[in-house]
């Protein structure tokens, strides 16, 4: 993926805030601090870094000023919960090998807003199907078909795009029918987090879907946890824990890697928030690590729960067996309020 014809957007410059605004969020976060460019070198770029380092509030900037439609309840460009976003979106100045508005920017928790959307478009569609019914009572069978014809076309261009309901399928499923029905040639992609409802296996399809867009000219640019996603080749990759933001590279671990997720209780549905972690200052067996998705720091320092996949204990081992071993101690050390977990991650494989 490492065609440079492919790039859309070569860089961003940052201008800096008025006075005044320079001791406010969001030009208080120190990967932001000192930053005059940030370069997109190729095709696909990640933005990487823990929770609450800013990753995802530069990109929230930079679909605003780019100008990109949000795949969402609303845009980014309105969207009162971006208000600070947008004050970073006024300093940043664009870089452009080919100026386009195709595409569009997605964060993984507005996905279901999308839905919405789409529900309640089909509801619009349905609703003037049946009133051409009533209203042409009596009429020819050729006069109801040319005065439904406008809506039974573009309800049926929806199904034909995403199906019949989309909120039927998988998390997974649902939003790999979206990628595919929204990609096109020559689009600037923002995506943040992607991977919160794609398994691993979806993961590597959502890779090869991303392979098959660059070849067709697209250019990504995405905040991620995923190593999954972080690991294509000849992608870009910013680290947002240091100060200002850096460039880092990819290192794989040669050694077999098991991964136990840690879930509020209730998730995928209803879920509370806002729990002690504990344990995470602990040290596991063997070589294990903690990675935190649905967590954040509270101004005591606490680490609390933020939302239903909140963590992934990793244990590393010379073999798959020892790596279960160890990302299971791991887990022993760690807690919150509901916390579930599976007992069988890697089970069946170690046994071969």
């Amino acid at each position: 993926m490492s065609d440079l014809s492919a790039r859309i957007l070569s860089s961003i410059c940052f201008r800096g805030p008025a006075a005044s605004e320079r001791d406010r969020f969001p030009f208080t976060i120190p990967a932001l601090q000192g930053l005059e460019e940030v370069a997109f070198p190729g095709p696909v770029t990640f933005f990487a870094g823990e929770n609450g380092s800013g990753k995802s509030t530069l990109l929230e900037a930079l679909a605003i000023a780019a100008e990109l439609p949000s795949v969402g309840r609303v845009d980014a460009s309105a969207d009162d919960s971006l208000v600070s976003q947008r004050g970073l979106a006024a300093t940043l100045k664009g870089v452009w090998r080919r100026r386009t508005h195709r595409g569009f920017f997605l964060r993984a928790e507005d996905f279901f807003g999308f839905v919405q959307r789409l529900q309640k478009t089909r509801a619009e569609m349905e609703a003037r199907i049946e009133e051409v019914e009533r209203e042409y009572a009596g009429r020819s069978a050729l006069a109801k078909q040319l005065a439904k014809g406008p809506a039974a076309a573009s309800l049926g261009a929806m199904e034909a795009a995403y199906g019949r309901d989309l909120d039927a399928n998988s998390h997974g499923e649902s939003f790999l029918r979206l990628f595919r029905a929204r990609f096109v040639p020559d689009g600037l992609y923002l995506l943040d987090e992607p991977e919160a409802a794609l398994s691993p296996q979806s993961q590597l399809a959502f890779v090869a879907m991303m392979g098959d867009m660059v070849r067709q000219g697209a250019q990504f640019i995405i905040a991620t946890h995923s190593p999954v996603l972080m690991a294509v080749p000849g992608a870009a990759i910013y680290s947002f824990d240091a100060t200002p933001l850096q460039e880092v590279e990819f290192d794989w671990d040669p050694r077999p890697a098991v991964g136990v997720v840690m879930a509020s209780g209730g998730y995928p549905h209803q879920y509370g928030i806002g729990h002690r972690i504990e344990g995470l200052d602990t040290e596991g067996r063997g070589d294990s690590f903690v990675f935190l998705a649905g967590a954040e720091e509270t101004p005591d320092g606490d680490v609390v729960t933020d939302g239903g996949r909140v963590l992934t204990a990793v244990g590393l081992g010379a073999d798959l067996a020892s790596a279960q071993v160890a990302a299971y101690d791991r887990v022993k050390t760690l807690g919150f309020e509901g916390a579930e977990y599976r007992s069988d991650i890697g089970l069946e494989a170690a046994r071969r």
